[in-house]
């Protein structure tokens, strides 16, 4: 019996959906941080400003002959920021990852409007799957992410990804490839002050 004042809470779904027929596949939309969405949104007003600025100064320059190199060099890193930012907003919004398992093959597609990069692993060759949780603060942050260890390089994917998403996931996985080993979840070291007096 409910008591009064109490909130019966709703299992949620995790945020990739599943296909299982002749193989395994797992569609993983990009997590939508909105904060950052939002601020570097905003912040591509001020970036479209200031490039369409800074444009005609340029070209009307180099038609003098008086070559604007600080305009020239400012300009070309403002439209390098630009690109990055607003492909990372497109990313958030629409990216998706698609990951496969089927006759041994473990694949990786990381996707935007079905226009994106596939990456095809050798089941047998995986030397392990494991969930990574967020860690680090300021500069040296890092999202939770699934790491595939493959040969001498480790390859990222599922980005922000929850532990109980992250476990229901490896478990799709660890059924559809049953020799690929599944790594206890990496748990970064405590602070030294924390080491320090035995809380560890």
């Amino acid at each position: 019996m409910q008591r009064s004042g109490e909130m019966l809470v709703t299992p949620q779904p995790p945020r990739f959906s599943v296909e299982e027929g002749p193989g395994l596949r797992l569609t993983l939309p990009c997590k939508k941080d909105w904060f950052r969405i939002l601020f570097f949104s905003v912040w591509m007003v001020f970036w479209y400003v200031g490039e369409s600025n800074e444009i005609p100064k340029v070209i009307k320059g180099l038609r003098s002959g008086e070559a604007p190199i600080f305009d020239i060099v400012w300009l070309v890193m403002w439209t390098f920021f630009g690109l990055f930012f607003s492909s990372w907003v497109i990313w958030r919004l629409l990216g998706s990852e698609v990951l496969g398992v089927a006759n041994g093959r473990f694949t990786l597609r990381k996707q935007i409007a079905w226009i994106g990069k596939s990456w095809e692993f050798d089941t047998s060759q995986i030397a392990a799957l494991r969930f990574r949780p967020e860690h680090g603060a300021g500069k040296g942050y890092r999202e939770s992410r699934i790491e595939l260890d493959y040969g001498a390089k480790t390859y990222n994917f599922a980005t922000g990804i929850q532990p109980a998403e992250a476990s229901q996931l490896l478990g799709f996985v660890a059924k559809w490839a049953p020799t690929v080993r599944i790594e206890k979840a990496f748990e970064p070291d405590p602070p030294a002050s924390v080491q320090s007096l035995g809380l560890s």
